[in-house]
């Protein structure tokens, strides 16, 4: 962190130690802070407990704007097995209204996107976001879904900074445009990686896995690799996904 010069002995300083010791004294009991560029303590768990994501507690949009025909059979091929094993809720080929989006997002510790962008369609203004309790950890398979904007000197924006605020663990984005076909085999990968605990092979296969009792010893930022090696444009399109966050430990 950066030191401010102001004279010993002033008041401002003392206060200034006093929000600083205020501030390592939070980081020391959650492990997950982030500090952002302001200088705030931003928590982005929501207990100090454990960290974890339940993946029993998600949901997931696919398509909402109807115009991905076969992402729409693809990734509903592949969510299907897990919404019916965990009882998502889910939303195929429609845009949920902002209610829902808001309510979901509270209550949910996974959230699971494959559409255009990063759900623009959904969530028009970002300033929405604010009003909302919490938003939680997020897979958004959209094309640059993952970019942050800068203006001039200010602080980079995007719907990843949004979420993060809100206190999402972790957000998965692109940094990029991608094509649709690779995006959703590298996407089918990654979930099947995530959600499983068996090890997901060359072919990536499609099988939804049981997760045991336990939490899955791999975190969620460390299973990328074999997604990205299952694209056709390993490069183009596999190295477009991004994990901004902290890697969470997986359990039921």
């Amino acid at each position: 962190s950066r030191n401010v010069g102001i004279p010993t002995g002033s008041t401002d300083n003392e206060n200034t130690k006093k929000d600083s010791t205020s501030s390592v004294k939070k980081s020391k009991k959650l492990d997950t802070n982030l500090t952002t560029t302001n200088g705030n303590t931003m928590s982005i768990v929501k207990s100090d407990k454990e960290n974890v994501v339940h993946i029993k507690n998600s949901w997931y949009v696919i398509d909402p704007e109807a115009n991905l025909a076969n992402t729409r059979v693809n990734m509903k091929k592949c969510i299907d097995p897990y919404a019916k094993l965990y009882q998502w809720e889910g939303y195929v080929g429609e845009v949920p209204a902002e209610s829902i989006v808001k309510r979901n997002h509270e209550h949910n510790e996974l959230f699971i996107y494959c559409g255009h962008g990063g759900g623009s369609c959904m969530i028009k203004d970002l300033s929405i976001l604010k009003s909302y309790e919490s938003c939680p950890a997020s897979m958004l398979w959209g094309c640059s879904s993952g970019v942050l904007i800068r203006y001039g000197v200010h602080d980079p924006t995007g719907i990843i900074i949004s979420y993060l605020n809100q206190g999402a663990p972790f957000i998965l984005g692109n940094l990029w445009d991608v094509t649709e076909k690779d995006i959703d085999t590298l996407s089918i990968c990654f979930i099947n990686q995530f959600l499983s605990s068996c090890s997901v092979n060359k072919n990536c296969s499609r099988e939804p896995g049981i997760l045991s009792e336990s939490s899955v010893e791999n975190k969620s930022g460390f299973m990328m690799n074999a997604p990205r090696s299952s694209c056709k444009l390993k490069h183009a399109v596999g190295s477009a996904p991004v994990m901004y966050g902290i890697p969470m430990n997986i359990a039921k």
